[in-house]
């Protein structure tokens, strides 16, 4: 019986060298992706080619589609069918994407997205838990950290984290803060009365939010101590003010912030009989809620102080009495990471501890190389990342991934440049081609002209923004070309008057300002003026010097509000956090309405 016939196989090249025979297989993997029919958001129909191992560029007017075709296209379904991967069971504790609106992508691997707006902020996450240098530190401190104290010899790596039990500081539990709710931020307006709108918490129809009763209910309350809701705030006493804050055992009330009159009118509903008690006070309702749920609702009005028992270093006292060359490990996380990368330099060990100090300063150094490069070396590592800018966050996701050393990835970035000084383009493109060079490919989202003309691909949308003129492939060229190529052409900028006015001097210090010496700011009124300077070299004196009553920023400490201008009578601060994303954030009629109507609310509470 004859053998059955083998299908046909690619053909196979032998190649002797010495005794081993070497077998070339033909190319099995696709050396491009292939996008067609991308119509997600306002593109149209988009098909391109983006080559794989290089470092591609999409560029384009605001509005033509970049983002969509890059990061809600490529990205996520490149996220998508990885996770795929994963089992049924796995799957479910995993946040699904959808599948964008796209005919076929073909050659896509395994994707990570870096995208601004998906960073995690939390008051746990700090610069070193995001870049991993905090762990390495942990590390540090427990091999070759030491202690006087008893028993702190023997602690282990996790005795030095303050997101676990063992090593947090059980008065703060780990935060460094003690969150406490400030009553000058509950009062809103105090020449007013408490019916009129002194407080903050007021609503509309005079309910005050927290204090669960009726307003009705508030002035027997105040009756009680000799005073009403009526009389205007600044005319009442301390002792009448605690009333209001602290609540009042003289007589029993109803609970519940609806009169009987209208819980009769309710259709469909028995009305039951309120529960009575004595009035408990405003603060100490909020601190309640405070301490069950931290939302954005009750964090307006909180004020965060250091705590008193670990002074803000978020670590019980056994982690602290450990040291290396006189330094614990809060005092090293302090540092920014330019002078830490310094002191890690000049380290000297014990003879018994040289071969695990030499491993873990190798480790730390290639870590604290690939942050200077991307420009983020005048971070602390124990600085939260509610306190970063979106550009900041990124970069420092990027350089957490440059340090794992992966091959065979897609990196997609969403501009990667955003809040650099040119100066720090070139080492940005150092660590973007480092991650190319590692047998990955690397797609971003850019306008930066450095960035661009360092690039190996480009693909340019337009010609226009929107779904009129945007959402089309204009051009595809090398990244290098760009001039000769191009066929996207941007208006010139208009050039602006510059009108002479009395000028506004604010004066403050604040963020990376050094502390031993203040500056003074001059603006003038009427003009469009831009403070640059290098990452962690431009101050936050603009922002810094203002109170936060003014700007929206009810947690930021600030120093010198004074502004010497009969010019400036309101200052509206933007800054650079990601917009939420949230219900209201539409296009539609009652999305509009409802945001008018919270900023009547808010204008309302003087905020």
């Amino acid at each position: 019986m004859s053998e059955p016939q083998r299908p046909s196989q690619p053909a196979a090249r032998c190649t002797r060298v010495d005794r081993c025979e070497v077998v070339s297989l033909p190319m099995l993997h696709p050396t491009h992706i292939r996008i067609r029919g991308a119509r997600e958001h306002n593109l149209q129909g988009v098909d391109v080619d983006l080559p794989r191992g290089v470092l591609t560029v999409v560029t384009g007017p605001s509005g033509s589609g970049k983002s969509s075709l890059v990061m809600n296209t490529v990205g996520w379904e490149g996220q998508r069918r990885y996770l795929e991967t994963y089992s049924s069971f796995a799957r479910q504790f995993l946040r699904q994407a959808d599948r964008p609106r796209v005919d076929s992508v073909e050659g896509l691997g395994p994707c990570v997205p870096l995208s601004q707006a998906t960073t995690t902020r939390s008051v746990r996450s700090t610069v070193g838990t995001i870049t991993g240098l905090y762990d390495l530190l942990r590390l540090w401190m427990a091999r070759l950290g030491s202690s006087e104290v008893p028993g702190a010899k023997r602690l282990r790596r996790q005795h030095f984290s303050f997101n676990s039990d063992e090593g947090a500081c059980p008065s703060c539990r780990g935060l460094g803060v003690v969150d406490h709710i400030d009553p000058s931020r509950i009062v809103a307006h105090p020449d007013r009365s408490i019916r009129n709108g002194a407080l903050a918490v007021s609503l509309p129809n005079g309910y005050l939010k927290y204090s669960q009763v009726t307003l009705e209910v508030l002035n027997q309350v105040c009756l009680a101590h000799g005073f009403d809701v009526d009389t205007p705030w600044c005319d009442l006493s301390a002792e009448q003010h605690d009333v209001v804050f602290r609540g009042s055992d003289r007589l029993r009330i109803p609970f519940g912030k609806h009169a009987l009159a209208s819980r009769l009118r309710w259709t469909g509903i028995t009305p039951k009989p309120r529960e009575e008690g004595t009035y408990k006070g405003l603060l100490v309702i909020m601190e309640q809620i405070l301490a069950s749920k931290r939302n954005p609702s009750i964090l307006q009005f909180v004020q965060s102080l250091p705590c008193d028992a670990c002074h803000g270093s978020r670590l019980r006292p056994e982690a602290l009495a450990v040291t290396f060359l006189g330094r614990n490990i809060a005092q090293l996380a302090a540092m920014p990471i330019e002078d830490l990368a310094a002191f890690m330099r000049t380290a000297v060990f014990r003879p018994q501890d040289g071969p695990v100090g030499e491993s873990l300063r190798s480790e730390i150094a290639r870590r604290t190389s690939v942050l200077l490069r991307l420009g983020v070396g005048h971070l602390c590592l124990d600085r939260v990342s509610t306190s970063l800018s979106a550009g900041e966050l990124q970069r420092l996701r990027i350089a957490s991934i440059a340090a794992v050393q992966l091959s065979g990835l897609m990196f997609v970035v969403d501009e990667p440049s955003s809040g650099l000084h040119p100066r720090d383009i070139a080492d940005l493109m150092s660590v973007l081609t480092q991650l190319r060079d590692g047998a990955n490919t690397v797609l971003a989202v850019e306008h930066d002209p450095g960035v661009i003309r360092r690039s190996d691909w480009m693909v340019e949308l337009g010609p226009g923004a929107g779904g009129r003129e945007g959402g089309s492939c204009a051009a595809e060229h090398p990244g290098r070309s760009t001039g000769r190529h191009s066929k996207v052409q941007f208006p010139p900028v208009p050039q602006v008057g510059r009108p002479q006015r009395a000028p506004q001097q604010p004066a403050g210090r604040r963020c990376n300002l050094p502390c031993r010496r203040a500056q003074r700011g001059h603006w003038r009124v009427g003009r469009w003026e831009v403070k640059p300077g290098t990452g962690g070299h431009r101050s936050k004196q603009p922002h810094g010097a203002y109170p936060p009553s003014r700007r929206g920023g009810p947690n930021t400490h600030w120093t010198h509000p004074s502004i010497q201008s009969r010019h400036v009578h309101r200052i509206v601060g933007w800054d650079s956090p990601a917009i939420r994303r949230r219900p209201i954030c539409t296009g539609s009629r009652a999305g509009r309405q409802r945001f008018l109507l919270q900023c009547r609310r808010r204008q309302m509470r003087g905020l």
